[in-house]
């Protein structure tokens, strides 16, 4: 699909600037890049300077936000922007999964998709960017999924069903520890399915997706970092392999995009500091998975719930 970027409003330059810059092609201003950090990593393959990732987030006035990284060594750290303003009301977002964004009719304007949790209801949403930076009337669109979801602590999303035979499979990990799996193919959805023995896990982004598999990172309060490749056949069972057994415990959390034919441009979130940390992960194999440190963006992005924020078609 075509990356056109069109700036002729605020809230669709700054959406604009996400699908850009990530294939680096950003009419942005990029911060001064930081030193490195010290941690030791392994040379990896893939092609992490022509890759981007966007960090996204939703403040507590409700407002969509995002800060594009550019995988150069050190990494690219673009001014972070404002989407949209008032999006969402104050305070009440407390989980969202990646947004996708998509051209709209008004070849101006973009259409952003995401799922959210306001309060304990989840919600699909769906906005279109707008000259003014804030919402049209009717928008965004929330249609309510259901309750239930303060028991959830992270949730995650691979795939955006419109009609059939597409498909979505939503991820959310249970305070007590299970990880969830529902599957909707056009409007409709399968029963849930769960696995126990997550109860360490600090965050989790999805870095694979595919008709036989998906496949996720997560980082735990230990410090290890996993590879958690879940078959989308039934029952849920998913095959856990380490990458890292240290040093990964300071991220509470990451986002994540292709690089590469087999690659993962990961960042990785503290949000004690709101230092963003770059990572160009190689084909996922267990420990002997390439990793490769880029270093510490300039400036600080962390604040509020945050997510991945798609170029188009990464699903």
């Amino acid at each position: 699909m075509s990356k056109r970027v069109h700036r002729s409003g605020a809230a669709a330059a700054a959406v604009a600037v996400v699908v850009a810059a990530l294939v680096a092609s950003s009419g942005a201003t990029p911060a001064a890049a930081a030193a490195a950090p010290t941690t030791t990593t392994t040379t990896t393959r893939t092609t992490a300077g022509r890759c981007g990732v966007a960090v996204g987030a939703i403040n507590a006035s409700g407002d969509h936000l995002n800060r594009v990284l550019l995988g150069t060594s050190p990494p690219t750290g673009f001014a972070p922007t404002t989407a949209m303003r008032d999006l969402y009301p104050d305070g009440a977002t407390t989980m969202a999964t990646r947004a996708n964004t998509w051209p709209s009719a008004d070849p101006a304007r973009y259409r952003v998709f995401q799922w959210v949790v306001l309060g304990d209801v989840l919600f699909r949403a769906e906005y279109q960017t707008t000259d003014s930076g804030t919402p049209d009337p009717g928008e965004p669109r929330l249609t309510r999924m259901g309750g239930g979801w303060s028991a959830m602590r992270a949730m995650e999303v691979t795939g955006y069903a419109f009609e059939p035979p597409e498909t979505t499979h939503l991820y959310a990990l249970g305070k007590d520890g299970v990880l969830s799996r529902w599957r909707r193919s056009g409007t409709g959805w399968t029963a849930r399915q769960g696995s126990p023995g997550f109860r360490s896990v600090r965050s989790m982004v999805v870095v694979q997706h595919g008709a036989a598999s998906d496949t996720l990172l997560m980082n735990t309060t230990g410090g290890a970092l996993y590879s958690v490749r879940i078959p989308t056949t039934t029952p849920m069972a998913p095959v856990v392999q380490q990458v890292r057994a240290r040093s990964w415990q300071g991220f509470e959390a990451m986002v994540a995009e292709p690089c590469g034919r087999h690659g993962t441009l990961l960042a990785g979130i503290d949000r004690d500091t709101g230092a963003n940390h770059l990572y160009a992960v190689g084909s996922l194999s267990g420990p002997t998975t390439a990793v490769q440190g880029l270093g510490r963006a300039a400036g600080t992005f962390g604040d509020g719930v945050l997510f991945t924020w798609s170029r188009y078609s990464v699903e």
